[in-house]
């Protein structure tokens, strides 16, 4: 018994031997004064043209706008998870016609008790479902039925599938007993690597989205960083340093969080911080995140070819006046947002201001309303799924 016990504690630390990732030296971006005043970050700068999907609705499939998590897109397929109560992945076809749900909630052997997140298999069509409550990776194909259980004896907020490869996070280390915030698994659940240890047990309670999946890697950020990283295969290397200067969390602000002295909020509030990086969306040359200052939420923009940085909180100009609700993630060269279809009747409104501001003319109003309304299923706004939109990102 002794003899496995050692080997099996020599495993662990060898894969956990490369504690942090690659730093390697990158030039950090110093972002400098920053004026928060209400200027806006036109979606005309870097998207080329928007399309949009009206979700089938019926008793099967019921979503709230608030509630969508996460949407990916792959082929002909769409597949949705919501935040809260998450009992299952919808599954879409390519024109919003409701196909099934993979999953559902309960104590059987292919049911999921606590589900959080889910991720692609895209060459294999493979849809993973990561399960808390049983500390287990569930795959099914995309008719629903289940041909993978993987044990993973860990909880989890994040993950992402990969090339053989799982990349799992877990912000909270409350209660756990190796503790690092990232961890490489392999299709057997086997621990490969991991980064980020935690000196001390605590939970602050909220995650960030922290990957960002691309056709080559990932992309990673670490809460209270301002760092984005790189991920490929089992390698991660620091790729892009920004400095907030006076903006970011002082080091004794964080352990003071973390030590549960201090709520995040009152220094957003009070000292007038910034927020760490949230939402990161990265296509080709463009870098996206989102900070919150106070209680207002503003999104950046960084040009890795001309190492501009735009902010802003609108993303409203007339040419791409159909911004969405919520910014959800990218797939591919596409990014992806939800509309609720109950603020129609608003939108159509703001249209007709525009012309009567002499912003755009009586024929750019009747393209944008015609635009609207060949998306509309059945004849009640109330009885209708939120709508996606796709944002087809410049080159």
């Amino acid at each position: 018994m002794k003899p496995i016990l050692i080997l099996f504690c020599f495993c662990f630390l060898l894969a956990c031997t490369n504690k942090n990732a690659d730093t390697n030296n990158v030039d950090p971006f110093y972002v400098g004064e920053l004026k928060f005043e209400q200027q806006p970050l036109l979606l005309s700068e870097f998207v080329d043209s928007i399309e949009f999907i009206s979700l089938e609705f019926n008793e099967n499939c019921m979503l709230r706008e608030d509630e969508i998590k996460k949407v990916v897109c792959h082929k002909d397929h769409i597949f949705i998870i919501e935040s809260q109560h998450s009992q299952c992945v919808y599954h879409f076809d390519k024109n919003g016609n409701f196909v099934n749900q993979i999953g559902r909630h309960g104590k059987g052997p292919d049911e999921t008790v606590k589900l959080k997140d889910f991720s692609l298999d895209e060459e294999n069509e493979i849809i993973y479902l990561l399960d808390d409550g049983k500390q287990k990776i569930m795959g099914y194909n995309f008719d629903g039925k289940m041909v993978a259980d993987i044990k993973i004896s860990q909880f989890a907020s994040d993950f992402e599938y990969q090339r053989g490869l799982f990349y799992i996070f877990c912000e909270s280390v409350f209660g756990t007993t190796d503790n690092y915030k990232l961890k490489i698994r392999d299709k057997k659940g086997e621990l490969l690597k991991c980064f980020f240890p935690v000196e001390r047990d605590y939970s602050i309670g909220f995650s960030n989205k922290t990957f960002t999946k691309t056709n080559k890697g990932l992309y990673f950020i670490n809460i209270f960083e301002y760092n984005i990283y790189y991920i490929e295969n089992k390698d991660m290397e620091r790729q892009y340093t920004f400095d907030f200067g006076t903006w970011a969390f002082t080091k004794e602000e964080v352990d003071d969080i973390l030590n549960a002295k201090i709520r995040i909020f009152d220094l957003l509030i009070n000292k007038e911080r910034l927020s760490t990086m949230n939402n990161l969306q990265v296509w080709g040359k463009w870098i996206y995140f989102t900070k919150i200052r106070q209680r207002l939420q503003y999104s950046f923009l960084y040009n890795t070819e001309t190492k501009a940085l735009k902010y802003g909180q609108l993303f409203d100009d007339i040419e791409h006046t159909f911004s969405c609700d919520r910014f959800l993630g990218q797939t591919g060269n596409m990014w992806t947002g939800i509309f609720n279809p109950e603020s129609i009747s608003g939108r159509l409104n703001y249209y007709h201001t525009l012309v009567d501001d002499k912003k755009i003319s009586p024929e750019k109003e009747k393209e944008l309303t015609d635009r609207l309304n060949a998306h509309l299923r059945g004849d009640y706004i109330t009885e209708m799924n939120p709508w996606l939109v796709f944002y087809h990102i410049k080159d």
